[in-house]
């Protein structure tokens, strides 16, 4: 199992977005990330992630797990 990142995969209006999923392989990563739920602030928002992006690409970031982020935004 692996971390995989998407950075900014969609535009937020005066913010950022990120995307995390777990997974074997980047396919089930993809296939998990597109249908995730968004999260405004820790509060669920209604609609998921294949409503806000086109395509994913590739991620950012592959991490071995265990494994630890911190995601920091500022104005």
């Amino acid at each position: 199992m692996k971390l995989y990142v998407w950075v900014d995969p969609y535009q937020v209006a005066y913010g950022g977005s990120i995307i995390y999923a777990v997974a074997e392989t980047q396919e089930e990563a993809e296939r998990l990330a597109v249908n995730a739920p968004v999260f405004w602030f820790g509060a669920y928002e209604a609609g998921t992630v294949n409503s806000r992006v086109r395509a994913l690409g590739d991620p950012d970031r592959i991490l071995d797990l265990p494994c630890a982020e911190c995601y920091e935004h500022k104005e």
